[in-house]
């Protein structure tokens, strides 16, 4: 699910996001480069989903030292 967000779509029950604000399009080669400003961000609460060697999993805090 998701909601409507200032410049994108939220998805729900992420565990961050980002509004921003185009402030500059510059060509790059046969790219275009995007520069923004952020106009909004927070955080949520559980773990984030992690991508790591090819693999999603979930961040652990390491065991005590």
């Amino acid at each position: 699910m998701y909601r409507p967000g200032r410049c994108a779509p939220r998805i729900t029950g992420a565990h961050a996001w980002v509004e921003c604000g185009i402030t500059q399009e510059l060509a790059g080669g046969d790219h275009v480069i995007v520069v923004a400003r952020v106009l909004r961000m927070d955080v949520g609460s559980g773990d984030p989903l992690v991508f790591h060697k090819g693999r999603l999993g979930s961040h652990q805090e390491p065991s005590g030292a």
